[in-house]
């Protein structure tokens, strides 16, 4: 009976890390899927010719990985913020400072390389569609604190300023 309730365990942990490295895998191509979607759509409403879509899309989907990659190296270890020392608070608005200087580096870059074939109403375009995914994101928890469960700068609930 043991021997029969441990392989159980053991085949039920093994699906369950299998399946779910499968939603990783999958999530990670919906967001490339999804990033490219809206490369297409840049470059449609840009009304792009195809050797131009070709490079904007591409360029496009190098440019949301580096913001991604800058993005993802900032989400850190939530702490609430009454269990802060004052340096540690220091430290962690320096370093969101500094996430937002390499990001703003990021798409300065990128604003070059855009810049070779499009015209400032297009880069103003690629730079909104980018700035206004970020603005949704800066706004989720505000919403969730009117709803009662918001995760503020630092993890306490309820600031509702979106750090």
């Amino acid at each position: 009976m043991k021997k029969m309730m441990i392989l159980f365990l053991l085949l039920v942990s093994t699906g369950a890390g299998v399946y779910a490295q499968k939603q990783n895998k999958m999530g990670a191509v919906a967001g490339k899927d999804m990033a490219a979607r809206r490369a297409t759509r840049l470059a449609g409403e840009m009304k792009l010719d195809k050797a131009t879509a070709k490079w904007f899309t591409s360029l496009y989907a190098e440019y949301q990985d580096s913001l991604k990659s800058v993005r993802r190296s900032a989400a850190g270890v939530r702490v609430p913020a009454d269990s802060l020392t004052d340096a540690r608070a220091e430290q962690l608005i320096e370093e969101r400072f500094r996430q937002s200087e390499t990001e703003t580096a990021v798409k300065r870059a990128f604003y070059a390389r855009f810049r070779e074939k499009l015209s400032p109403v297009q880069l103003v375009k690629v730079f909104a569609a980018s700035d206004s995914r970020q603005g949704m994101r800066r706004t989720m928890p505000h919403q969730r604190m009117q709803q009662g469960g918001a995760r503020g700068f630092g993890g306490e609930a309820g600031s509702g300023d979106g750090w």
